[in-house]
């Protein structure tokens, strides 16, 4: 079992870069199995092996907090997109899955009982936030996905990828006034857009929100305390996404696989007994009864 570790290990030290916050090359995927892994790596050989366990947990939580703050993350309506099309993180695939968005609060879960950071708590919430409110089916189980792409407006036949999410800095100024400068600037937005990478030319003069400033950057650039900075940036947020609701939504597959669902409900009673909310539970609860009524047979074998 040791050299089972060592290699593997190894391996993930090995196609880390540090540069672009996490793993490998473009595409990168969200992969809850290996920080998974790694946590365990961290677990089982902290006293044995420090420095190599030490290293281990630094890739975990690094590459964490770089997917939070990235582009593959909706820092309006929260959760995960499916995969980042570049290195950093930024330019994602738009579709919404259940899957990933059941099993990274796992990850982001154990990163805040290790660390105590409050950003992966932060992160926990945001994910099972989105799903309680935008992918329970009325009877408790949980939709599928959420597409990549949505009509350009109501009425359109045209559609695009990432239409609901992407933003223009012009509609941003006008509709953010005198606090657009703080939020561009939180959120790396451009007057021209700011998709670096973008082979099909989808996203000109678009806007993809990632954090590249600290909170505590983006307070001192404009005077502010950090209390009133995140204030300002919490009232931007729930401006768009007020704007954002009134968009064409992108297309819901209300399929209830049982086996996502699963992962689901593991998701939100481990945040329940970790975060200590009740409120987790009772989803949780919600949807395993759901299964049980909607999706389960008791039948006898011969």
């Amino acid at each position: 079992m040791d050299d089972v570790f060592d290699k593997y290990f190894q391996h993930q030290a090995f196609s880390y870069d540090k540069t672009f916050g996490g793993w490998g090359k473009a595409p990168k995927f969200p992969r809850p199995v290996v920080f998974t892994g790694l946590f365990h790596y961290y677990y089982r050989y902290h006293k044995t092996k420090p420095d190599e366990s030490k290293h281990a947990l630094d890739m975990c939580l690094f590459t964490l907090v770089k997917m939070f703050k990235g582009g593959i993350r909706d820092h309006i309506g929260g959760g995960f997109h499916r995969y980042s099309t570049d290195k950093k993180w930024h330019i994602p695939h738009f579709e919404k899955m259940l899957y990933d968005n059941a099993q990274l609060p796992i990850s982001y879960l154990t990163a805040y009982q290790i660390s105590k950071q409050p950003i992966f708590e932060n992160a926990t919430r945001d994910i099972l936030h989105y799903i309680s409110t935008k992918m329970i089916a009325p009877g408790g189980g949980f939709y599928s996905a959420e597409d990549a792409d949505s009509l350009l407006k109501h009425g359109s036949k045209e559609h695009a990828e990432g239409a609901f999410y992407v933003w223009e800095k012009s509609e941003l100024d006008k509709v953010l006034g005198d606090r657009s400068p703080i939020f561009c600037y939180h959120y790396a937005v451009q007057e021209n857009g700011n998709a670096e990478s973008d082979p099909h030319s989808e996203f000109t003069g678009k806007n993809i929100l990632m954090e590249i400033h600290d909170i505590s950057e983006s307070a001192k650039k404009f005077g502010l305390s950090q209390n009133d900075a995140e204030s300002q940036l919490a009232e931007c947020r729930k401006v768009l996404y007020e704007i954002r609701e009134k968009r064409p939504r992108p297309f819901l597959d209300d399929k209830i696989i049982t086996a996502w669902n699963g992962l689901m409900i593991s998701a939100f009673v481990r945040a329940s007994v970790i975060l200590k909310d009740r409120e987790y539970a009772k989803i949780a609860l919600n949807a395993a009864n759901f299964i049980k009524k909607e999706l389960y047979k008791d039948k006898k074998i011969n």
